[in-house]
C-alpha cells in the first residue's frame, strides 16, 4: 500500500475541501498522513510520496522552506510537485520568462531586489492609473495593494520593504476581475479537471476567501482550456497538479499566476474532481520510478 504524505502547516492543516480526498485514496489502496511540513523528527522517507497541500505559510518562512525541500531532496525524497518545480515557481518573476516564451500574461512591472525605484516612479512608468502591488514571493494575497498615484507617497516605506525582502509585482488594476471574476483552471496530471470563476466581495479586490471572495464552479471554452494548456506545454517535468489562473480581458485571456506549489483545488463542487486527482497520483508514481526533483 502506497504511502502518501498529504504535507500541511501548523496553522490550516488539512482543509475542509482537501478532505474530501481522504475516503478517495483509501478507497484506491493508499496510506495517506498528514503532516506539517516543519514538523520534528518526521521520517519523510518512509513515504513513496509527498504531497504538497496546505503549505501555506511557506512565503513568510521561505529560507526554511527551500531548506526543507533541500533535506527532502538530497535524502530522494519524491514530492508533487516535483522541487525543481517548487523553486522555479516560488518567485513570480516566472511570469516575465513565460512572457518572453510567448504567454500573453496580465501587463507587469517587475522590481528586483536590487531596484531603488520609488512607488510613484513606478505608477508613472506604467502609465496606469490604478496598480496592484505585491511581493514577489507570496501567497493567498498577503501584502497585496491597490494604489493610485495620490497614494503612492505614503506607500513608499511598505513598498521599500516589499522590494528589499523579495523584490515587487506592479500591475494594473483590472475592472474585469470585479464585473467577470478570474478563471481556475485545473490539471491533474496535466490532464484538464475542472474550472472555477472567482469573485472579489463588494469593496474589495481580492478574491480569496479569506479576503470574503466567493467562486463557483464554471465550464470553460474549449478555447479558453487550449489557452492554460498552452501555459502548462511551457513548463516541463512532471506535475501532478497545476492550476492556471487567468483573466479575459479585451477578447484575451491573461495569465495571473500559475499556481504549482500548494494551490487550493477546488474540489467540492467539482463532482468526480476527487477521482480525478487520485488517478492522476497513480499515474505520477507509478508512471516514473525515478526522481524527478
Amino acid at each position: 500500500m502506497p504511502g502518501i504524505a498529504l504535507v500541511t502547516d501548523r496553522q490550516h492543516g488539512l482543509t475542509s475541501d482537501d478532505r474530501l480526498l481522504l475516503p478517495v485514496l483509501e478507497e484506491q489502496g493508499f496510506d495517506a498522513s498528514v503532516v506539517q511540513w516543519d514538523s520534528e523528527g518526521t521520517d519523510w522517507q518512509r513515504f513513496d510520496l509527498c504531497v504538497l497541500r496546505s503549505c501555506w505559510d511557506y512565503h513568510l518562512r521561505i529560507d526554511e522552506f527551500l531548506h526543507w525541500l533541500s533535506r527532502l531532496e538530497g535524502r530522494g525524497v519524491r514530492t508533487a510537485n516535483p522541487i525543481g518545480t517548487v523553486r522555479w515557481n516560488y518567485h513570480k518573476r516566472y511570469l516575465k520568462e513565460l512572457e518572453q516564451r510567448g504567454v500573453t500574461i496580465l501587463p507587469t512591472l517587475l522590481v528586483e531586489r536590487y531596484d531603488t525605484m520609488e512607488a510613484r516612479e513606478a505608477l508613472r512608468l506604467t502609465g496606469w492609473d490604478e496598480v496592484v502591488i505585491k511581493p514577489c514571493v507570496s501567497a493567498s494575497g498577503h501584502r497585496t495593494h491597490r494604489l493610485n498615484l495620490a497614494g503612492a507617497a505614503g506607500f513608499q516605506p511598505e513598498f521599500e520593504s516589499m522590494v528589499r525582502d523579495s523584490g515587487a509585482l506592479v500591475q494594473p488594476f483590472m475592472r474585469e476581475i470585479e464585473s467577470e471574476g478570474e478563471w481556475s483552471f485545473v490539471f491533474f496530471g496535466r490532464t484538464f479537471s475542472h474550472a472555477v470563476v472567482k469573485k472579489p466581495r463588494e469593496g474589495e479586490f481580492r478574491t480569496q476567501e479569506s479576503f470574503g471572495g466567493t467562486f463557483v464552479r464554471a465550464v470553460p471554452a474549449a478555447t479558453q482550456i487550449l489557452q492554460a494548456e498552452k501555459v502548462l506545454s511551457l513548463v516541463p517535468g512532471d506535475l501532478l497538479y497545476a492550476r492556471v489562473d487567468m483573466l479575459e480581458a479585451g477578447g484575451a485571456m491573461l495569465l495571473v499566476e500559475l499556481e504549482l506549489i500548494e494551490p487550493f483545488l477546488f474540489f467540492g463542487g467539482s463532482p468526480g474532481s476527487t477521482r480525478n486527482f487520485v488517478h492522476a497520483l497513480g499515474g505520477f508514481l507509478h508512471g516514473n520510478k525515478q526522481d524527478h526533483n
